[in-house]
């Protein structure tokens, strides 16, 4: 958040000393931009062990000149295979309706930082992606250098190895790196070197000297803020230029002003404040001269002859291969998202890539990044600012609004400093083709309302008229109203919409019981607890092979075991019953699934937030500071409840930082087994970590995380499921923690504060332990035995084509379990521990645990009784079948 929204914060905020939520940093070592000690060296990761390939997924145009390529890159990494999704746009710079230039900030201002959605909005881009470098500590401005519509914005920093991107005048890609050099002429012909224009704080290659000491430093009406580069560390004297003419000086001081709009402000310290003093006064005219130095090629290049440059870090393909690192790349290391630019061979086609890492998504190394780069078609090639700060956004066809088409690492869009924007010039044209947008597949009973969209010639969106669209639709299917249909029986046609002389058709499936093949719960809750809320989601698979969440609201849910309510696909624990678990099952026009969860109770740890715990703080590395304690006064709190609070200040020092909330050499102590623990955390939006350490009853030290990315503000309910260690408990919590860890460590923000309260666990309820059940029973026998003592069946288990068919009724009742008969469709439903049956008297399909199966002989009545076929129930509900040929008779157990 910006220092504007910080002071309009609440008192809980500012007393967690909320500091510039913006973008955090590039992954670019902070050791060279802010001078301090050396980060300890992270290797570089493996290259990739076997040949990597693309598979393009989907390509859409954007406007004339420019389309999103998405693409699935396969590799293999220590001899497992490895899948990351990549989204590429492709530039074609032979079309003269597409442009590329440099989006900025706020306002297109540097100190303002922005969202690359956000920049793509106010610049009217029709794609973007995140750019260069920055120092998350510094003022919000790039690196390396910028060229804005032909007018230079930043100018290279003295950094070794430092590449960027850049079309020339002429609409020629360059892949380059530049320094720069300047100088600032007195009205007396007496001259000083220009260091920088727009430049925040940083130390320069290969002297490690403080950018701003005995330096000019120019700042122009791209600088947002009227602070420039006081970081302390120097004293500054500034001049105030207006159309060339000294205005103002600020003798060892500073002009409280931003640099205006007809001039710029000279910022000076030591030698170079000397120059001013001896050389410079109110109402000189002055000159300032500067220009680009390639350090290829060794010449100087005006920063006009540029229609827009962005600055990167190392070069990562040259000649269609990868090149050497031009810096030191063991800051960028890991399997991390990836942002990267570069272009063809014949220099037509430029590429602007992301790589996405989370869930299935395995991110890249830097060389594996190279590989893909060059396997994509790039013949040169660097890398742009990436991890958490990769973002690409783009205009779907037929819309008016860019959107987010990468996955962020994080979870959400970052603040950063500059973007690079894919632009159009193309005029408004004919509609060119429509487009409908909605469900392909819809359920019996749905609802759905379609999207109609339209573009023209170039591939820019155009408005429609939707009184002038006709709609149509295969009156089997459903009814329609205008652009919304109601979906009402099971079947497959075509929706099309008409205007004009262009036409669309979307092929709709509608989806009834006997349409589907499996039905199923894909986030099991562990525990059903009184108060709990459960997110429900079940999905169906089509005989299609079409796979679709169904909606909440179509379905109808039963509670065996528990009382409770959902609503929006949200399950609320009313009551619980005193049995081990509880059964929810969703039914879809009569197709069932079950969900089976323990059934359990939340037991508060008050011992964990209790003033008598006596809490000590515990930090490391020693450098770092702050504070854990147990307070009882924060907002969001009710009277006297206690909560556990942490405040950090992760600038200082290296590797791993932790401030730990100690419990002493006993800790305090789990008791029984739990198979959750819940607690409620106020976040601080900093992307750190929550651990506890525990020891279990082995001796052996866990950490278990409460969550690994905090990326909300306020208090939240956080669950952790505890199955998923390996525990021997009991267990004794030892201390719990705020960590930034080493890996990625610049993309979290280093100081901030959260609190934690109300830590319970969750334990199951136990089980009633159900009897040992034996049956004995004989083919066209009537008499069994159960568990030794003889009963007697009013219909005896007969044998229907080579099936072995039994009355449903009897056996489950002997075996444990439930019938349940609906007369109106002849359905006969079996309940057993986690298993549901569903059977129709006279059909051969059966839905087992929510896959339809075919039985060798359907269900059918005898004598009033509903018979079924033995093996599949044996088979689903997972008893212990004995066969005696001689004798015909089975053994169930």
């Amino acid at each position: 958040m910006d220092w504007e929204r910080e002071q309009n914060m609440s008192a809980f905020a500012k007393r967690f000393r909320m500091a510039a939520k913006t973008a955090l940093l590039s992954t670019l070592a902070l050791a060279t931009l802010l001078g301090t000690a050396d980060l300890p060296a992270q290797a570089a990761s493996a290259q990739p062990t076997q040949q990597p390939k693309i598979t393009v997924k989907s390509e859409q145009p954007i406007t004339a000149g420019a389309i999103l390529r998405q693409v699935v890159w396969e590799s293999a990494r220590s001899g497992k295979a490895v899948r990351t999704n990549a989204n590429i746009i492709v530039v074609d710079l032979q079309n003269p309706y597409v442009q590329l230039d440099v989006m900025t900030g706020v306002n297109n201002q540097f100190t303002k930082r922005q969202n690359v959605e956000d920049m793509a909005v106010e610049t009217h881009a029709v794609a973007g992606v995140n750019g260069d470098y920055f120092n998350v500590q510094g003022e919000g401005a790039p690196i390396g250098p910028e060229v804005r519509s032909g007018a230079l914005w930043s100018s290279p920093s003295f950094l070794d190895g430092m590449y960027a991107f850049a079309l020339t005048a002429d609409r020629k890609p360059v892949i380059d790196s530049f320094t720069f050099a300047g100088s600032v002429k007195a009205a007396n012909g007496e001259t000083y070197p220009l260091a920088g224009i727009n430049k925040a704080v940083y130390w320069t290659d290969p002297n490690k000297t403080h950018s701003h000491a005995n330096a000019i430093q120019m700042y122009t009406s791209a600088w947002g803020q009227v602070d420039r580069g006081n970081d302390g560390a120097t004293t500054p004297t500034e001049v105030l230029v207006r159309n060339n003419v000294v205005e103002q000086i600020a003798d060892n001081g500073v002009i409280n002003a931003k640099p205006p709009q007809d001039g710029y402000i000279l910022r000076t310290s030591g030698k170079a404040a000397d120059f001013i003093r001896n050389n410079v006064k109110i109402g000189d005219k002055i000159t300032v001269d500067y220009h680009f130095i390639s350090n290829t090629t060794k010449k100087a290049a005006d920063p006009a002859q540029f229609q827009m440059m962005i600055g990167g870090h190392t070069i990562l393909v040259d000649q269609g291969k990868p090149a050497k690192f031009s810096r030191d790349v063991s800051s960028l290391g890991g399997y991390r998202s990836r942002t990267g630019i570069g272009y063809s061979r014949d220099g037509r086609y430029v590429y602007i890539v992301t790589v996405d890492a989370g869930g299935d998504s395995k991110g890249m190394s830097l060389p594996e990044f190279q590989q893909f780069l060059a396997l994509a078609g790039a013949w040169k090639a660097l890398n742009l600012d990436g991890g958490g700060s990769t973002q690409m956004v783009s205009r779907p066809l037929g819309d008016f609004a860019v959107q987010v088409v990468n996955q962020p690492e994080n979870g959400s869009l970052r603040k950063v400093v500059n973007g690079l924007g894919v632009y159009t010039k193309a005029p408004k044209g004919k509609i060119a083709g429509l487009i409908v947008e909605g469900n392909k597949l819809l359920f019996v009973g749905e609802r759905e309302t379609y999207n109609l969209k339209a573009y023209d010639q170039y591939f820019n969106p155009l408005r429609i008229d939707a009184q002038s669209v006709h709609w149509s639709l295969p009156a089997t299917l459903g009814q329609l109203s205008g652009n919304t249909m109601v979906a009402t029986k099971p079947g497959v046609g075509k929706l099309i919409a008409k205007q004009d002389n262009a036409q669309a058709e979307l092929p709709v499936e509608v989806v009834g019981k006997e349409q589907i093949t499996d039905l199923h719960f894909t986030n099991p809750a562990a525990i059903f607890a009184p108060g709990g809320k459960y997110k429900l989601n079940v999905v169906a698979t089509t005989k299609s092979g079409a796979i679709r969440n169904v909606p909440a609201d179509l379905l109808h849910w039963d509670m065996i075991g528990f009382t409770g309510t959902v609503n929006d696909g949200v399950l609320t624990v009313n009551s619980t019953g005193k049995d081990g678990s509880g059964h929810l099952i969703a039914t879809f026009d009569g197709y069932a699934a079950m969900l089976t969860s323990a059934i359990g109770v939340d037991k508060k740890l008050d011992a964990l937030t209790s003033i008598e715990s006596n809490v000590t703080k515990q930090k490391t590395p020693a450098e770092i500071s702050g504070d854990a304690r147990v307070v009882s006064d924060l907002p969001g709190t009710r009277d006297n409840e206690m909560a556990l609070y942490f405040e950090y200040n992760f600038k200082n020092g290296t590797g791993t930082k932790a401030i730990y909330a100690s419990y002493g050499d006993k800790g305090i102590a789990v008791a029984g087994k739990p198979l959750a623990m819940k607690a409620d955390i106020y976040g601080d939006n900093s992307l750190n970590w929550i651990r506890a350490e525990v020891i279990d009853k082995n001796g052996a030290l866990q950490r278990i995380d409460f969550t690994r990315l905090i990326d909300w503000y306020g208090w939240k309910e956080i669950d952790v499921d505890l199955s998923q260690y390996n525990l021997a408990y009991p267990i004794t919590i030892k201390r719990i923690y705020v960590v930034n860890p080493e890996e990625g460590q610049d993309e979290r923000e280093p100081i901030g504060a959260i609190a934690i309260k109300n830590i319970r666990f969750q334990y199951v309820s136990e089980a009633p332990q159900s009897p040992k059940v034996s049956v004995k029973m004989a083919v066209n026998r009537k008499s069994i035995t159960v568990n030794g003592q003889n009963r007697e069946l009013d219909q005896a288990p007969v044998i229907v084509n080579g099936s072995t068919m039994i009355p449903v009724r009897f056996f489950i009742d002997a075996m444990g379990g439930e019938v349940q008969w609906t007369p109106a469709d002849k359905q006969v439903k079996i309940i057993r521990d986690h298993h549901l049956i569903q059977m129709w008297i006279g059909q051969e399909d059966l839905i087992i645990d929510g896959k339809r199966v075919t039985a060798d002989a359907p269900p059918r009545v005898m004598n009033g009784r509903s018979m079924l076929p033995l093996r599949l129930i044996s088979e689903s509900l997972g008893w212990k079948v004995g066969w005696d040929n001689a004798t015909k008779s089975v053994t169930l157990e």
